[in-house]
């Protein structure tokens, strides 16, 4: 069946016939389309090839051979990409990293053997041992020759380690050489019919994290023209890419016999190449989602939700399509948030639960919520939301295809169940539905799906403790709980208090008394910090006063927490959840433990609001540890080196000392801060707002470049009464 798009006249300005509700949009999906299980099938295919050229190539002892073949045939399976509920053969990493270390023990040197040992050692962070295997096995090529499908996959290893390593430079130097592979890989994977889509997908993980090279990329791509045997999509493919980067990165070029020397040109020659592309292969999403962002500049006489179609006609759940399409519905790219709802709900009413398209109403929304508007948009605009956002991901944790349990023996929820309910649990706890958190809490056990606990800001203990202050305490409580939502003032924070203390004394039950207390104690924190004491900010077992994702921190006792993003890229930030109106000055002792990465920073956080862990607005006022420096607000740099106190252990990793962060903050504007005592000269960084600053945080980044362990103690805060400082050049 021809996919259609119903009723775009009102929701997204292209042709089609409403048969809807008015205001609302349908998706048909073709029945006979592919879907992304199909694809990973393919993927894992083209990768068991591997064990080929091992067979061909290996300088292994025969003794140990055929150990070696079978890490790889489990490596192999974990890294093409299928699920393991779709193959036995994917098993967990730490098997896996054990059964390596017995081949590697054994005297395995193989480079194709090593450059999935060091896939493994990935999954443990163990970045250092990974690096040298990957190296060795790059270079153990050059030296004694080996396929370049193996070599492009040695050498996209050793990409990726030092990307997570957080050293974008050698990422980038190592880029060349594996873009000189791509078209002998592309060469060996089209010697099998239908290879043409999971070779391409390897391409863009290739490029993924490294700086468009357009002198290098220009070379392979007229090498792989002058290959007699090219695949025609494939080559009218990579004119695509090759073209849209030079337009993404605003690069003038002269590639093509007309010439190419502004961003138009490079568009036009873009659309040329790819609708090309669809036209040999209109079954392959790939150049309709990719001529989707050439549409979205006015390139193409086709819309992009028109290409959107096109790609879902190829693959009803190619993921990027979907992705693409929130993205140019955003109201920064000339769409709304009513529109980006319109889609989900769209996507939820396929009723394909079969695949992940419903679950593109979940993403929607979660979108939304981390934009500028709020959780209270979707209540008030989305008519029954909770009962839509529980019906779909529920129906896609009961489906046949996600029942399959995780270990195929214990009878555990599988992954994707646990991802799904913990979803609903979030939502329910939300939008007060108790009885269902209740229920989908029990379901779980403690099978919970720690990303979606921790973007949520669910903790165990006070979530659990909420839901029986429900059971127990009933409409009283619901009123209690609307006054939080009331705007921050004295008079708030007083009634919140007596409220509270009046339910914890009529409660009877023992479980509702930590969620209570806990509501309780921040907001006599804040008449504390209103009449001016040192507030504090402690730290209970499971950070019920605090936001952020709790998974990341080990409360060490009630003045000290520690916080590790080694084993998850994550915003290492907590944000308490009272509210601290007015000057303000903060101490925090911040003592690192271990540095991974090349830069890491911590510090204090003040800013108006934190996005379910996701990070925040405001300003943050962090030493940077590994460089003696400061920086504040997004990044603002300033050259003042710190008298950092610092004692770093033999291996140059561990470190053994602690820093005191003094921050006196008059408004949004008027800053002055101490490290050790020594006063830093801010400078002016143009960094500013015109709302208060009533937030207040600690913690560091969580991109991979910012990973290590840093222990954070005495987190207190009192109102200022110094006078604003005069004639100041302030943030």
């Amino acid at each position: 069946m021809h996919l259609e798009i119903l009723n775009f006249v009102l929701l997204l300005g292209i042709l089609g016939a409403p048969q809807q509700q008015p205001g609302e949009m349908q998706l048909v999906l073709p029945e006979d389309a592919s879907t992304a299980k199909d694809e990973r099938r393919n993927h894992f295919k083209l990768y068991a090839r591997q064990l080929e050229l091992y067979d061909t190539y290996t300088k292994d002892k025969p003794a140990i051979r055929l150990e070696a073949r079978k890490f790889l045939q489990h490596a192999i399976a974990n890294e093409s990409g299928i699920y393991f509920i779709e193959e036995p053969l994917v098993i967990e990493y730490k098997h896996l990293t054990k059964m390596g270390q017995a081949v590697f023990d054994a005297g395995s040197r193989d480079p194709l053997f090593r450059a999935y040992y060091a896939h493994t050692l990935m999954d443990k962070r163990w970045y250092s041992t990974a690096e040298s295997n990957a190296l060795s096995a790059v270079n153990k090529i050059l030296r004694e020759g080996y396929h370049p499908a193996a070599e492009a996959i040695a050498r996209y290893t050793l990409q990726l380690v030092v990307y997570r390593m957080g050293s974008i430079g050698n990422v980038n130097k190592y880029h060349p050489g594996l873009l000189r592979l791509v078209p002998k890989y592309f060469e060996w994977a089209t010697e099998e019919p239908d290879m043409q889509r999971p070779a391409w997908s390897d391409f863009i993980r290739f490029t993924k994290h490294a700086r468009f090279q357009h002198k290098v990329s220009k070379k392979m791509v007229k090498a792989y023209e002058e290959m007699p045997g090219k695949d025609p999509w494939l080559m009218a493919m990579l004119k695509g890419w090759y073209h849209l980067q030079l337009e993404r990165n605003g690069i003038k070029d002269v590639e093509e016999p007309q010439g190419a020397q502004d961003d138009a040109s490079q568009l036009n020659l873009a659309r040329e190449y790819l609708r090309k592309a669809w036209a040999l292969h209109p079954d392959y999403p790939e150049a309709p989602e990719m001529m989707m962002h050439v549409a979205s500049l006015g390139g193409d006489e086709d819309s992009f939700e028109i290409w959107f179609q096109r790609a879902v006609e190829g693959q009803i759940d190619y993921w990027p399509a979907y992705e693409s399409m929130l993205k140019y519905l955003r109201p920064e790219n000339g769409g709304s948030y009513e529109k980006m709802v319109a889609f989900g709900e769209a996507c939820a009413r396929t009723d394909r639960f079969d695949t992940l398209v419903p679950f593109y109403f979940t993403i929607a929304t979660e979108q939304i919520q981390r934009g500028d508007a709020n959780f209270e948009f979707l209540s008030e605009n989305v008519p029954d939301f909770y009962d839509k956002w529980r019906y779909s991901l529920l129906k896609l944790a009961e489906h046949p295809s996600r029942t399959i349990v995780s270990d195929r023996q214990t009878g555990r929820l599988s992954r994707p169940q646990r991802t799904f309910y913990t979803n609903i649990l979030a939502m329910a706890l939300m939008t007060r539905n108790y009885d269902d958190a209740e229920h989908f809490w029990k379901l779980i056990g403690d099978e919970f799906y720690e990303k979606s606990f921790a973007d949520y800001d669910l903790r165990k203990k006070y979530h659990w403790s909420e839901i029986q202050a429900s059971k127990s305490l009933g409409e009283p409580l619901h009123e209690a709980l609307d006054l939080l939502e009331l705007p921050n003032s004295i008079k708030k924070t007083k009634q919140v208090h007596d409220v509270f203390t009046k339910l914890k004394n009529q409660n009877t039950n023992e479980e509702a008394d930590y969620f209570l207390q806990s509501i309780i104690d921040i907001a006599q924190k804040e008449l504390d910090y209103e009449s001016g004491k040192w507030v504090d900010l402690e730290f209970s077992p499971d950070l019920a006063e605090w936001r952020g994702p709790a998974n990341l921190f080990k409360v060490e006792n009630k003045n000290s927490v520690t916080a590790s993003n080694i084993k998850k890229y994550k915003y290492m930030y907590l944000y308490h959840k009272g509210s601290f109106r007015g000057p303000k000055e903060i101490t925090l002792e911040l003592e690192p433990k271990k540095v991974i990465s090349h830069w890491l920073y911590a510090g204090i956080h003040i800013g108006l609001c934190a996005n379910r862990g996701q990070g925040s607005s405001g300003i943050a006022f962090c030493a940077d540890i590994t460089g003696d420096g400061v920086f504040v607000g997004g990044g603002y740099s300033l050259p003042e080196k710190i008298p950092l106190k610092r004692k770093v252990t033999a291996d140059g990793n561990s470190f053994d000392y602690s820093n005191r962060l003094h921050l006196k903050a008059w408004d949004n504007e008027t800053f002055e801060l101490f490290v050790n005592d020594t006063k830093i000269d801010l400078g002016s960084t143009g960094h500013g707002s015109a709302i208060p600053f009533d937030m207040v945080g600690f913690g560091s980044g969580g991109w991979r470049r910012y990973m290590g362990e840093i222990d954070y103690k005495n987190f207190r805060i009192r109102r200022l009464t110094e006078p604003r400082p005069v004639n100041k050049q302030q943030p």
